[in-house]
């Protein structure tokens, strides 16, 4: 494909726009998944509606703590994952759902040890 960049190599506001974006994707996904409104999402924050609709649907810049908070709110935690730019943004960030796909099929590891005991066939004995 060549050298070509992805658009969200264009300008860290791109990469936080399809970020931002992504995150948002998901929140809504659990939400339907869990058959959650927007209301029952403010009724959690202590909002009204406005705001959170305002989250879902325009926030494409959202802080950390929002993130955090909108993520709580409909049970999901956040996770941070930086990597390195193996195809020089030629296909962009990896989305959300690709790295929950690989966790929850590596058996939903909560720490590098669980990983190690998947790869290997360890079995430890739990404290």
């Amino acid at each position: 494909m060549g050298n070509k960049r992805h658009w969200t190599g264009e300008s860290i506001e791109s990469y936080i726009s399809r970020m931002s974006f992504d995150f948002v994707c998901q929140v809504r996904e659990h939400m339907k998944a869990n058959e959650m409104t927007v209301g029952d999402v403010a009724k959690v924050l202590k909002t009204s509606v406005v705001p959170v609709d305002l989250m879902l649907d325009h926030g494409f810049k959202h802080s950390m703590n929002t993130m955090i908070q909108l993520a709580a709110a409909v049970g999901l935690e956040l996770t941070i994952f930086a990597h390195a730019p193996d195809r020089a943004f030629s296909d962009g960030p990896i989305l959300g759902s690709v790295i929950r796909a690989c966790w929850e099929g590596f058996g939903s590891p909560t720490d590098l040890y669980e990983c190690e005991d998947r790869i290997y066939g360890y079995e430890r004995e739990k404290d």
